[in-house]
């Protein structure tokens, strides 16, 4: 995907933010997050309710990109 991103900006001087998917284990999203930044990636989003509160306040706290939290199944009724 950053592929795809780098290229668009290269032609439009922006560069647009897309949230990768993290979810998972505390090791793995750390893991994923480092992969994400390392890659040039601009944002990351995992997953409240499989993850929990505890884990998005883990996330926080070693993340260097903006985190966008999603509620799947939130409008579920």
């Amino acid at each position: 995907m950053m592929h795809v991103i780098n290229q668009r900006a290269d032609k439009t001087g922006k560069k647009v933010m897309f949230a990768f998917n993290l979810t998972g284990e505390l090791d793995q999203m750390r893991r994923r997050h480092d992969l994400v930044l390392e890659a040039g990636g601009t944002c990351v989003m995992a997953s409240l309710n499989s993850v929990g509160l505890a884990g998005m306040f883990k996330l926080a706290r070693f993340a260097n990109l903006p985190i966008h939290t999603h509620r799947n199944g939130a409008g579920a009724r």
